[in-house]
């Protein structure tokens, strides 16, 4: 709570060298290597149109980072357990880090996702969906 919550920890915590580096790195190649960032934005706007055919609510998300709302916290972590049962990682997130009818669970669609990955995913979505009485 205090992480989420508190306003003298928010944007206290400086960047590793590492982790720099790595975002440098990460310029770097979205700068030289244009057809990842035509893959990624392929890919995500595939998963979004599925999952609003499907009737999930994505809260309007028109990136690849795609919160996927299970309205209760108890609806949105029994959906992370049957995604990592389909071997999916996404995680939950409810109260405080959201609103109360809002908990959620996030995907992240990468580049390198092919796309018998995103059908996994897409798949597994749906049958949390099911299985927690959102769809």
């Amino acid at each position: 709570y205090l992480r989420v919550a508190c306003r003298t920890h928010m944007f206290q915590t400086s960047l590793s060298p590492a982790v720099v580096a790595g975002l440098i790195t990460a310029i770097d190649i979205a700068q030289n290597e244009p057809e990842r960032r035509v893959r990624l934005c392929a890919s995500s706007a595939h998963v979004r149109t599925e999952l609003t055919r499907l009737g999930f609510d994505i809260f309007g998300s028109k990136t690849q980072i795609i919160p996927v709302c299970f309205r209760t916290e108890s609806q949105a972590k029994k959906a992370c357990e049957i995604l990592m049962e389909e071997g999916v990682f996404a995680p939950p997130y409810y109260y405080p880090a959201v609103r109360h009818d809002e908990a959620m669970i996030r995907v992240n669609i990468m580049a390198t996702h092919n796309d018998e990955q995103l059908e996994k995913l897409v798949s597994a979505l749906d049958r949390a969906g099911k299985e927690t009485s959102i769809l």
